[in-house]
């Protein structure tokens, strides 16, 4: 099967099932991996603060709240992830 082909299977299945139901039916872990997709905890760790700061930071308005939603979890796209812990970005 060709990447334009299997592009176009994959939209096909978007349009008539909705993105949401796809995701819902993959297993997270995968998504995630697939998408490099990164937890807040991960976050949190890479920046060497509790997970509870990292929260508080995200409520206060110093650091944006994830992109993407699993299911219950929230996770960060790899561009997010890297302006928040870049050492040039002090929090």
């Amino acid at each position: 099967m060709t990447r334009n082909r299997q592009h176009d299977i994959c939209k096909q299945l978007c349009d008539a099932l909705g993105i949401e139901a796809i995701l819902e039916a993959l297993p997270q872990h995968k998504i995630k991996d697939s998408l490099g997709l990164v937890s807040i905890k991960e976050v949190a760790n890479q920046l060497n603060m509790p997970y509870e700061t990292l929260r508080s930071r995200m409520v206060s308005g110093q650091i944006p709240f994830p992109e993407m939603r699993l299911g219950r979890r929230a996770y960060f796209t790899q561009d997010q992830a890297e302006k928040i812990t870049c050492p040039c970005n002090e929090q």
